[in-house]
């Protein structure tokens, strides 16, 4: 049992009773009978459990998956619990090891996807015991296109699943025979030529995984292409491709196969150590590439190798924005804002400006750590981008407004910014964690530690701790600050010291002494090339004016006290030493790097929450061609009697025939009817061929249909005029050429929307994550929160302001 409080217990209450409110309209509307069916065929589920349940069943498993949930399992161990008492029946007793088997093996996916996509239903099309030659048993997955709703990670699953049933049932192991090792090495390419793979596997990846798999991957023929070695195979059925098949060991298999491995050493399941090589061999078959130069001043630090396998399938029209690895790329920032986390990262909004709108609220980045793709989100307390200006400066834009100003202005991207991580991210892909950039709260947590310590917490310095982004101390105050507590100075006033050489700083130092002006305090530079340019690797900001090179007043007091050019003795930079301990060397100021490691990315998929529909089309009703283009009903009612295709259908009571189904006699509901091709005469649709004359019976026949007097009374029955403009299609594309209620695209065409193929108003919405919201960012009143049950914010505090 849930435990909550009142106000959340009538919340859910409130929300629950709308529901049924809703529900109970669409029932009463669903019996008048003029839908193909007379009750709503989605039924309600209040949790996972009650999806899982009315999506596979068995009866039973609902409280079961509850009550595993309330002993605190984890997803994984639930899924494996569940699985393993459907297959010692203790939820029901079933006909054969292959029911039970099937049905364990669908429950476990279902568990997996939230009961909320089609994949345990659809993306398995069937679930055998097979024989081999040798007349050995082993288990087969026949996978199929909406498999890849699942995703990888849950697709991949599936097999892991599948193989805990083999063992528990007592299935021997599957084992590939060469030519079915190959053909997945030929069909896994060609279905990634023409459809698009996540991952580019190699050769070796592929024959290794399909010759250590336990249980054979199977699928139905999803491509009309053919592959032209290893066919007519005995176990596989067909020629063609088989995307499903494809897609889970290519895009499952090897691609997630150290998440994999993980969770199956969590849950003890012996057999797939395997996958610990599948990933050496992928490292080692990773194409050649240039190693990234080598940034001299942190030799010392480990490497972290580039990573090119996000920019190998790249695609038309989706632009790269950063190669691997490459300096001026993504710096990564770990933390969350409101609107990230759960695969949705954060970039500035200025970024999203200056890379001219390509990433948008909700687009897909394919990023080169920690591998998986991510939806972005603006937050806007991040690093934001460094560019060059067409005259010369370097500056920092700070916000999306500024970005589109200069947008023309622009002739170099120099860097771009920040992308936010939650840790989360990096372990959940069971990847290493990449260096973080000296940043902001970083350095509040060094000042914390370093004035407790010391006994020094001022009113001042406790502001700069307490809001790091809002309180940012000033030159001087961030000098005296690093000097007195001895600790690195602050982000604000470091730059990118990691991108240049010890060349390139000793060039710059001696540039500083000369252009320092000491009675003036400040440093002008004379223009040059060589400067310039290190200046723009290092992103250190400045302006040009008549030829010379100037600086921030802040800024100027930075480089005058780390350079330390009061000194009459300069110090030069020792062959070996670091750059940030010379700079401490020579100044005493602890400066750290802002940013060890840039990350590279490119466009995935732009953002698609968008209207889903047919264009114009009100009502899936057809109109023939003889309405031309327009698809006008109008035209239609023109014309007067129209033949259209479509369904006959029966009253079960007084034996009417007509095209409805309700019947327009006695105000029954029809029943759908076969036709004979030859003698046209109809029959129960579980008939096959004609009793008559033996031929095939069909779903649909040619009708003439007066449209003008069924319009006519339709408007009369719904009070309404005739829609200034009212669509509908050609012709009928289900199996049973059954037609919609010409009353629901009336509906629609006055109330300007349109339906999708599916006789759904349909939209598509980008599912990503947001945990507070501001009323006034959505359209919505406080008072029309506090009726939906929203009635303190974030604070606790009651609900006042928009």
């Amino acid at each position: 049992m849930v435990v909550m409080s009142k106000e959340m217990d009538e919340y859910f209450s409130s929300l629950q009773k709308e529901v049924n409110k809703y529900y109970e309209i669409a029932e009463e509307a669903r019996k008048k009978g003029f839908d193909p069916e007379i009750y709503v065929e989605s039924p309600q589920a209040k949790d996972l459990a009650g999806r899982v349940e009315k999506l596979i069943g068995p009866e039973g498993v609902a409280n079961l998956i509850r009550k595993l949930k309330k002993q605190g399992k984890s997803e994984d161990e639930i899924v494996f619990k569940v699985v393993s008492e459907i297959l010692d029946e203790k939820l029901g007793a079933f006909e054969s090891l292959e029911d039970r088997v099937e049905r364990a093996i669908r429950v476990g996916l279902a568990i997996k996807t939230m009961g909320v996509v089609s994949a345990p239903l659809e993306g398995i099309s069937k679930i055998l015991i097979r024989k081999d030659q040798q007349g050995n048993e082993y288990l087969s997955l026949y996978f199929s296109g909406p498999i890849r709703a699942a995703g990888g990670t849950t697709a991949a699953l599936s097999v892991l699943i599948a193989d805990f049933v083999r063992k528990k049932s007592n299935i021997p192991i599957y084992k590939a025979t060469e030519g079915e090792i190959g053909r997945f090495v030929e069909e896994v390419k060609l279905y990634d030529r023409l459809i698009h793979l996540q991952y580019p596997s190699s050769n070796d990846e592929i024959r290794y995984a399909v010759k250590h798999l336990p249980v054979e991957i199977n699928g139905d023929s999803t491509e009309n292409e053919e592959i032209s070695a290893f066919r007519d195979l005995p176990r596989i059925e067909t020629n063609k491709i088989r995307g499903g098949a494809c897609l889970v060991l290519n895009d499952g298999i090897l691609l997630k196969a150290a998440k994999l491995h993980k969770i199956a050493k969590n849950m003890s399941l012996e057999g797939w150590d395997w996958l610990i090589k599948l990933k050496k061999i992928a490292i080692k078959e990773e194409k050649p590439e240039k190693e990234v130069k080598k940034r001299e001043n942190i030799e010392e630090e480990k490497k972290i190798a580039p990573n090119f396998k996000y920019i190998t399938d790249i695609i038309a029209g989706r632009p790269v924005f950063s190669h691997p690895s490459k300096i001026g790329g993504h710096r990564i920032r770990y933390g969350r804002s409101r609107n990230t986390g759960l695969a949705a990262a954060g970039l500035h909004p200025a970024t999203m400006a200056i890379l001219d709108d390509f990433v948008a609220i909700g687009t897909q980045l394919r990023t080169e750590r920690p591998g998986k793709s991510t939806s972005i989100t603006p937050v806007n307390n991040i690093e934001p981008p460094i560019v060059k200006l067409d005259n010369g400066d370097v500056i920092k834009v700070k916000n999306y407004k500024e970005s589109k100003e200069l947008f023309s202005q622009i002739k170099k991207v120099l860097f771009l910014g920040d992308i936010l991580y939650g840790f989360g991210e990096f372990s959940e892909n069971n990847h290493r964690l990449i260096p973080s950039g000296y940043v902001e709260e970083w350095w509040a947590l060094d000042l914390e530690k370093a004035a407790k310590k010391q006994q020094k917490l001022t009113e001042k310095i406790k502001s700069f701790i307490e809001k790091p982004f809002e309180n940012i101390p000033s030159a001087k105050e961030a000098i005296e600050i690093s000097q007195t507590y001895d600790i690195p100075l602050h982000p604000a006033y470091t730059d990118y010291w990691g991108n240049i050489s010890r060349e390139d700083l000793e060039f710059l130092r001696i540039s500083f002494f000369n252009a320092y002006l000491e009675s003036e305090n400040k440093i002008i530079l004379e223009y040059d090339d060589c400067v310039k340019e290190i200046l723009e690797k290092a992103f250190m900001l400045h302006r040009l004016k008549d030829n010379k090179i100037i600086f921030s007043k802040s800024m100027n007091y930075i480089y005058i006290s780390i350079f330390n050019l009061k000194n009459k003795n300069p110090v030069e930079i020792k062959k070996e030493e670091n750059i940030f301990t010379y700079f401490f060397r020579v100044s005493n100021i602890k400066i750290k790097d802002k940013a060890p490691y840039f990350m590279g990315s490119r466009m995935g998929r732009p953002e698609k929450s968008e209207r889903k529909s047919m264009k114009g089309i009100h009502t899936l009703f057809p109109l023939s061609d003889k309405v031309g283009n327009s698809r006008l009903v109008k035209k239609a009612i023109e014309i007067g009697k129209i033949n259209i295709d479509i369904c006959r259908k029966k009253c079960p009571n007084c034996g009417a025939v007509s095209i409805f189904n309700i019947c327009s006699n006695c105000g029954q509901h029809t029943e759908i009817q076969k036709i004979c091709i030859k003698c046209k005469k109809l029959y129960p649709s579980n008939n096959e061929n004609c009793p008559q004359c033996g031929s095939p019976l069909k779903f649909s026949d040619e009708a003439k249909f007066n449209i003008k007097n069924h319009i006519r009374n339709i408007l009369k029955s719904l009070k309404l005029p005739f829609p200034k403009k009212f669509k509908g299609i050609f012709g009928l594309t289900n199996n049973f050429k059954v037609s919609e209620p010409i009353e629901k695209g009336i509906l629609r065409a006055k109330n300007n929307v349109l339906v999708y193929k599916t006789a759904e108003i349909r939209y598509d919405a980008t599912d990503i994550p947001l945990t507070h919201f501001k009323p006034r960012e959505i359209g919505i009143s406080v008072k029309k929160l506090k009726e939906l049950g929203y009635k303190h914010d974030f604070k606790g505090e009651p609900l006042q302001e928009e």
